[in-house]
C-alpha cells in the first residue's frame, strides 16, 4: 500500500515535501504466521511485486475480471436460493456462500469465512440466511457432509472429478455475476484468483493458482453442480 504524506506546514502548499511510503504484509501485525507465508510464496513475479512488496505490477490473467460489486440491499428476495461450502480447519477457512439466480444472472453473498466452523454453527449461519431446508453443495468431505445432514442440513458432495475445476470455471463465465458488498472475502479472492503464468511465454496458461481459492472453490461448487443439476 503506498501513502503520501506532505511534510510542508500546509496540504495546499505546491512547495510542501511529499514522503513515499510503501507498506506490504510485513507491516501487518494483525496476519497470522501463515497469511505471511502464503504472501511470500507466491510464485508469479507480477503477483508477488503487487502482494509482497506493495509495489506496481502488472496483473493479467485474472480469471473472473467481469464480476461487479452491488449493495447488499440489491441482493434478490423472495428467489429461489442455495448455498455451497468449501470446508476449512485449523488454518484455512470455511467459506460459505448464498446463491441465487434470475435468468442469466447470478448473485452472490458471503456467508462466512471462518477456520473450524461446527456443524451446530453452521447450520445456524445457514438459517439466519435464509437457506434452511436449500441444497448446500459441499467439498468432498464426507465426515463433514454426514454430520450436517445429521443435522438436517440437505448437503450434498460437489461434482468433481477430473476436468471439473476448468468445466466449473466455465460455467460460471456462462453468467453475468453480482456479488454484495458485505461479501469482502469475495472480493479479495476475485482481486487475486489467476491463471498460472507461462514462464516462456509471460501468458496465462488454462490452469488456475491454486490460493486465493476458498470462496472461488465454493462458489465454483455452487454453481457448476446445482446448474448441472438441473
Amino acid at each position: 500500500m503506498k501513502k503520501l504524506i506532505g511534510t510542508g506546514p500546509s496540504s495546499n502548499d505546491l512547495t510542501a515535501t511529499v514522503k513515499l511510503i510503501i507498506s506490504d504484509h510485513r507491516h501487518n501485525r494483525f496476519l497470522s504466521e501463515e497469511d505471511h507465508k502464503k504472501t511470500e510464496g507466491i510464485k508469479d513475479t507480477e503477483l508477488w511485486r503487487v502482494y509482497a512488496r506493495g509495489l506496481t505490477g502488472n496483473l493479467t490473467g485474472l480469471i473472473f475480471p467481469e464480476w461487479q460489486m452491488i449493495p447488499d440491499e440489491q441482493f434478490p428476495k423472495d428467489t429461489e436460493c442455495w448455498g455451497a461450502l468449501d470446508f476449512g480447519y485449523t488454518n484455512d477457512p470455511t467459506a460459505g456462500i448464498k446463491l441465487t439466480r434470475i435468468g442469466e444472472t447470478i448473485y452472490l453473498h458471503e456467508i462466512c469465512y471462518t477456520p473450524g466452523i461446527a456443524p451446530i454453527q453452521m447450520k445456524s449461519l445457514l438459517n439466519a440466511n435464509g437457506l434452511k431446508d436449500k441444497p448446500i453443495y459441499c467439498e468432498h468431505d464426507p465426515d463433514q457432509i454426514v454430520q450436517l445432514r445429521a443435522l438436517d442440513i440437505y448437503a450434498y458432495p460437489a461434482r468433481k472429478g477430473q476436468g471439473s475445476v476448468n468445466a466449473g470455471i466455465i460455467k460460471c463465465k456462462e453468467y453475468k455475476i453480482f456479488y454484495t458488498e458485505s461479501s469482502k472475502n469475495i472480493h479479495t479472492e476475485k482481486t487475486k484468483y489467476m491463471w498460472q503464468m507461462d514462464p516462456d511465454t509471460g501468458k496465462p496458461t488454462n490452469t488456475p493458482i491454486d490460493a486465493f481459492n476458498h470462496c472461488m472453490d465454493a462458489i465454483r461448487y455452487g454453481i457448476y453442480t446445482h446448474l448441472y443439476r438441473e
